[in-house]
């Protein structure tokens, strides 16, 4: 990074998590995130153990106790949180458009329940996930810099 006086600084150690229910968006907007920023991408469910995997497979909604391994297994760098939100009806239309995704659509309202999303007052940006990619995108990049500083730009 290049900090305001155009002196290079040091880039911290910096984990953006792009947060939301199945069918939102998190998977697309964060390989855009991170393909602007020339930064790796990690999808969060891979991280997912085999068996939270089949629990949702099943149509079984995970508890807590199966997430908390999940969540610890992210890291502990400092956390930047975007969370997307949508309406059910936009999120059901969109799950319908995956097949063959080890998430059904079954699961959808037991997500919508459990989620406890950030707001801004955590410091965590609130996207509407009815916004095109292109606008979720830059409101994610405009937010990060309100925070870090400017960035770099993909070429």
């Amino acid at each position: 990074m290049i900090a305001h006086d155009g002196a290079p600084r040091p880039l911290q150690p910096l984990a953006i998590i792009v947060m939301g229910v199945s069918g939102s968006g998190k998977s697309t907007l964060a390989r855009r995130v991170a393909e602007s920023l020339r930064a790796p991408f990690f999808e969060g469910d891979d991280y997912h153990p085999p068996a939270n995997r089949e629990k949702m497979r099943a149509g079984i909604p995970l508890e807590d106790t199966d997430r908390w391994p999940w969540l610890d297994s992210l890291g502990t760098a400092d956390v930047y949180f975007a969370c997307l939100t949508a309406d059910a009806a936009l999120l059901d239309a969109r799950m319908a458009q995956r097949p063959g995704h080890f998430m059904p659509p079954s699961l959808l309202a037991s997500q919508l329940a459990t989620l406890e999303a950030p707001d801004e007052s955590e410091g965590a940006l609130m996207l509407d996930a009815a916004l095109s990619l292109e606008e979720l995108l830059a409101r994610t990049l405009r937010s990060l810099e309100g925070r870090i500083g400017p960035l770099i730009s993909a070429p």
